[in-house]
């Protein structure tokens, strides 16, 4: 029987397994235990699998999945020196950060219209920033995508010069942090960027440390950045509160979690770890949809909106801890406490509304 390790926080996981394979639990704010003895490790961002941590691995262990996009909390040359298999949820929360991205857009443009006419950079078009494009172009917004390294594999896409990307109004992240190489992410965004330039708002909703803090807020108190929009952090989850502050919206790293992304994510672990192991797997689990009752028929579309994504809660809640000594143990509590949202196309709400505002039906939800 195959013997694996998981994240107790992996979205129904339990209900995903297998018969035939041995699942224990580990609590991350705990740490991992002893991995002997265990043939597949199943984790989230919030485990980091590095050198510096992990001075071997047993023999046993031959599989490691990540119910995240991103890959930069595991050393995967750590991983090959000792033959395991690395794999990744990629894609499985596109719709639900695209969302966060719009979403914020319009609670925004509900305070300053300069947001609906605005010429929007997409840095980064993967499985995200395609989905993001996309939701965004549906919407009526402009968008401008960069991504050389892409347009060196996809012969079908033209990426944007950097020139191009940067005179945009607003710019949105969803690259990979790269620390190293020709397409390095890491502070992508610094002070040479950002010089002698003007933004309307920066989203980052990618990786902490794309972004360089320090040099954004420095341009933000010169009035050269009006809103920052931000769920991700340098350092994560030991956030800088002063930074936190400058932003318009704050969140916990949550612009990817929702009931729908987190049955994708753990869907994806269990079919490619069934594949690895050459175990039968049927998956029948599946999501309802959730009603939203609205009773105040003059509510504003920001109230609508804020009914139906809990990022302004994420905001007012990220803002509040920000001065505790244990921020750090509140974040990581943050993103596992609160309730996952549902998706747009899951959630229902009285057809008033859809007709009062019609963006509403754009956003896929429905009555």
């Amino acid at each position: 029987m195959i013997k694996i390790l998981a994240d107790q926080n992996l979205y129904k996981l339990s209900d995903l397994i297998p018969k035939q394979v041995e699942c224990d639990l580990f609590d991350p704010n705990i740490g991992l235990p002893d991995l002997n003895g265990f043939d597949a490790l199943l984790i989230r961002s919030v485990t980091k699998i590095k050198k510096n941590r992990f001075s071997s691995l047993p023999p046993t262990l031959k599989f490691i999945g990540t119910g995240s996009s991103g890959r930069d909390h595991v050393d995967e040359e750590l991983l090959k020196e000792h033959g395991i298999h690395f794999v990744d949820a990629k894609g499985s929360n596109a719709n639900v950060v695209a969302e966060y991205v719009a979403t914020a857009l319009f609670i925004l443009n509900e305070h300053d219209d300069k947001i609906a006419k605005s010429k929007i950079g997409i840095v980064g078009v993967g499985a995200v920033g395609e989905k993001v494009s996309e939701l965004l172009n549906k919407l009526g917004f402009r968008t401008i995508l960069y991504d050389p390294p892409r347009e060196k594999w996809d012969h079908q896409f033209r990426s944007a010069s950097l020139e191009d990307v940067l005179r945009c109004d607003i710019l949105t992240f969803h690259v990979p942090l790269e620390r190293d190489g020709q397409y390095a992410t890491y502070h992508w965004l610094n002070d040479a960027n950002l010089a002698n330039r003007n933004f309307l708002a920066i989203i980052n909703a990618a990786r902490g440390g794309i972004v360089d803090e320090k040099a954004v807020m420095a341009s933000r108190l010169k009035g050269c950045v009006q809103y920052l929009i931000f769920d991700v952090w340098e350092n994560e989850p030991h956030f800088n509160p002063e930074f936190v502050n400058h932003c318009h919206i704050a969140t916990p790293h949550i612009a990817g979690s929702s009931v729908q992304s987190k049955m994708n994510a753990s869907k994806m672990l269990v079919e490619k770890l069934c594949t690895y192991f050459d175990i039968e797997n049927r998956i029948l689990c599946s999501t309802d949809r959730k009603l939203i009752q609205l009773e105040n028929q003059s509510s504003s579309l920001e109230h609508i909106l804020s009914e139906c994504h809990p990022m302004l809660k994420y905001d007012e809640l990220l803002k509040k801890i920000s001065t505790s000594n244990q921020r750090h143990n509140k974040f990581a509590k943050l993103r596992t406490d609160y309730p996952f949202r549902y998706e747009y196309p899951a959630i229902s709400i009285p057809n008033f509304y859809l007709e009062k505002f019609p963006i509403l039906k754009k956003l896929g939800i429905k009555d």
